[in-house]
C-alpha cells in the first residue's frame, strides 16, 4: 500500500525532474495580529487550486531603504529557507518567503490563535500575579525542545544545519488557546542586524532583555547563546524581569556585558530543584552553561518529575483563559477583506530578478551556517489580496531543477 510517509526505503524524486503546479495561488489579508520592531503581522486565509484554504499569518516587514535592500532580503531569504526546514511540533511552520510593492518582504507561516508570552506575562504583572511554577516549568521545556528541534534541523540531504535563533525573547514564544507552546522568527534578528529598522531605541531595549553577554561583546551567538535567553524567559515567569524597571541605560549597557541577571540565584521564587538549572543556563561565561537547550530540557523534564509537575497544557489553556480571555486574538475576527487591490504577479525566482533567488543546493545550505562561536561583523489594513501564480497553468515535468529543500523566492511586479 502507498502512503505519504517518508520512510528509509522510500527515497525522494529523482532531483533531475520537478512538478510544477497548475493555478493561482492568493492570500486575501485580514485584520492586523500585531506589530513588531521591523514588521507588521496580519491574519491571511491562503488559498491554491479547488479552493484548497489555510488560515495563514502574514508577516509584512517595513520598507526597506535603497542601501540596504539586497544584503537584507538575500539574509531574510536564507534566514527563511532554514527555518522552512525544521520539523518540530513546537516551531512555527514556514510556508513561503515573497517581496511585494516595493520590495517589501513577507513571510507566510502557520497562523497560531493565541497570545505572546510577552503579553501573558505583562497581563499577569499589571494585576501583581505571578504565573503558577508548573506551567512556567512546561513553557520553559517547551522551548528547550524548540530550540533543540531546529538545531538538529537536516538538509533534504540529511546534512546538519545547526539552526539557532539569535534573538530568542518572550514576543517569540506563541502560547496557543489549546495550550501548546510555538516559537518562531528563527534567525531573523541575524538576518536584520545591520538593519535600520532594528537600531531604534526599542528595538534595541527588547533585544538586550535577553541578550547574552558574549554576544553583546560582538561574538555570534550559538546554542549556549539560547540557552541564556531561555534562562532569562524562565526566570522572568517564576520571579520578574531581568532588569529592574529603575535600570539607567549606563547601569543597562554594564549589566548585559556582564551578563548581570538581577536576583539570580537567591530568590525564593525559584523552586530549590531549579535553582542549579538557572545558575548553569544564566552562567556569564558559554562554556559553564548546557552545550545545548536539549540537556537543558532533560534536566527540566527531571524537576518537573521530582516536583510532581506533569504535562500542564490544561493548566496554560485555563491560565489564558483567565488572563488574556479567549476571543481577543481568537479566530473570530473573519479574514474577510473589505478591499481588494490589484492582484500582484510573482514570478520564479529563476528569473533573477534578485541575488537572493539564485538557486542552492542542501550542501550550501549547510556551508551558510557560521562556526558556533565565530565572531560577527506597510501594507494597508484594508485586506489587499497577495496573487502567487506559477509561470505556466499546465503542470510539467521539467529537468535540471534547484535542490528540493530550496525555498522559492518570488518577486511581486504589477499587472
Amino acid at each position: 500500500m502507498t502512503t505519504s510517509m517518508g520512510t528509509a526505503s522510500s527515497p525522494l524524486p529523482p532531483p533531475s525532474h520537478e512538478v510544477v503546479l497548475p493555478h493561482a495561488r492568493s492570500i486575501a489579508l485580514g485584520g492586523k495580529i500585531g506589530r513588531g520592531s521591523a514588521a507588521t503581522v496580519y491574519r491571511g486565509v491562503l488559498e491554491g487550486a479547488f479552493r484548497l484554504r489555510r488560515p495563514v499569518a502574514v508577516k509584512v516587514f517595513d520598507v526597506l531603504g535603497t542601501d540596504e535592500r539586497d544584503e537584507i532580503v538575500t539574509a531574510l531569504a536564507r534566514a527563511v529557507r532554514h527555518a522552512a526546514l525544521i520539523d518540530h511540533p513546537n516551531v512555527v511552520k514556514v510556508h513561503d518567503f515573497a517581496l511585494v510593492s516595493n520590495a517589501q518582504p513577507v513571510i507566510v507561516s502557520e497562523l497560531i490563535e493565541g497570545v505572546p508570552l510577552g503579553v501573558l506575562l505583562a497581563s499577569l504583572t499589571s494585576s501583581e500575579r505571578r504565573l503558577r511554577t508548573d506551567v512556567a516549568l512546561f513553557i520553559a521545556h517547551e522551548i528547550a525542545e524548540a530550540l533543540d528541534g531546529a538545531r538538529e534541523a537536516r538538509t533534504i540531504e540529511g546534512l546538519p544545519l545547526r539552526v539557532h535563533h539569535h534573538g530568542l525573547s518572550s514576543a517569540d514564544v506563541l502560547l496557543s488557546w489549546h495550550g501548546d507552546v510555538k516559537v518562531t522568527d528563527f534567525e531573523l534578528a541575524t538576518a536584520l542586524r545591520g538593519s535600520s529598522m532594528v537600531r531604534r531605541p526599542a528595538a534595541i531595549l527588547k533585544r538586550l532583555t535577553t541578550l547574552a553577554p558574549e554576544v553583546a561583546r560582538g561574538k555570534r551567538g550559538d546554542a549556549r547563546s539560547d540557552v541564556f535567553a531561555l534562562g532569562v524567559l524562565l526566570r522572568e515567569m517564576l520571579v520578574g524581569p531581568r532588569f529592574p524597571s529603575t535600570t539607567t541605560e549606563a547601569q543597562l549597557g554594564v549589566w548585559v556585558l556582564d551578563g548581570h541577571v538581577e536576583g539570580r540565584l537567591l530568590d525564593p521564587l525559584v523552586p530549590a530543584p531549579l535553582g542549579p538549572i538557572l545558575a548553569r543556563a544564566l552562567d556569564p561565561e558559554p562554556d559553564q552553561r548546557y552545550a545545548h537547550a536539549g540537556a537543558m530540557a532533560f534536566d527540566l523534564r527531571r524537576a518537573c518529575l521530582s516536583m510532581g509537575v506533569g504535562d500542564a497544557r490544561i493548566f496554560l489553556r485555563s491560565t489564558l483563559e483567565e488572563v488574556c480571555g479567549v476571543g481577543r486574538y481568537s479566530s473570530s475576527e473573519t479574514t474577510q477583506p473589505s478591499k481588494l487591490l490589484p492582484a500582484e504577479l510573482f514570478t520564479p525566482a529563476e528569473s533573477g530578478s534578485h541575488p537572493s533567488a539564485k538557486a542552492e543546493s542542501g550542501s550550501q545550505l549547510a556551508a551558510e551556517r557560521a562556526p558556533e562561536g565565530e565572531s560577527s561583523p506597510s501594507l494597508a489594513e484594508s485586506g489587499p489580496r497577495l496573487a502567487f501564480r506559477p509561470a505556466s497553468s499546465e503542470p510539467r515535468l521539467r529537468a535540471d531543477t534547484p535542490s528540493a529543500d530550496q525555498l522559492t523566492v518570488h518577486r511581486v511586479h504589477r499587472d
